[in-house]
């Protein structure tokens, strides 16, 4: 699966590939903390895997979150990334796709 990518300034469209084994199945984008990542909803084990982009150029990307969910995944998506004092840490908010359930979650990375 490819992700396209525009640049604003210029125009310029081009293409960034997903993580390794991965495709637009029950998968999301989103930020956290100022990354863009790459949200698969792995629905056999109830777990959002969150890989974050590391490196643009290269096109690494790393797991960086596995966050655990009731029920099955694909009824969350994440909605942003809240940081606390320093920026090592913080909350993912997500959000239940059946309601207007919202969570908090701390990261530890």
């Amino acid at each position: 699966m490819t992700i396209l990518e525009m640049n604003l300034e210029n125009e310029e469209v081009t293409t960034l590939c997903c993580p390794n084994g991965y495709n637009i199945g029950f998968s999301h984008l989103a930020e956290i903390n100022g990354h863009l990542c790459f949200v698969h909803n792995k629905t056999d084990a109830d777990m959002l895997n969150a890989w974050m982009l590391k490196d643009r150029v290269s096109e690494v990307w790393c797991l960086e979150y596995s966050v655990e969910v009731p029920q099955s995944a694909y009824n969350y998506t994440i909605l942003g990334y809240l940081p606390r004092n320093n920026e090592s840490t913080g909350d993912i908010l997500i959000q239940s796709l059946k309601g207007n359930l919202f969570c908090y979650m701390k990261l530890i990375p």
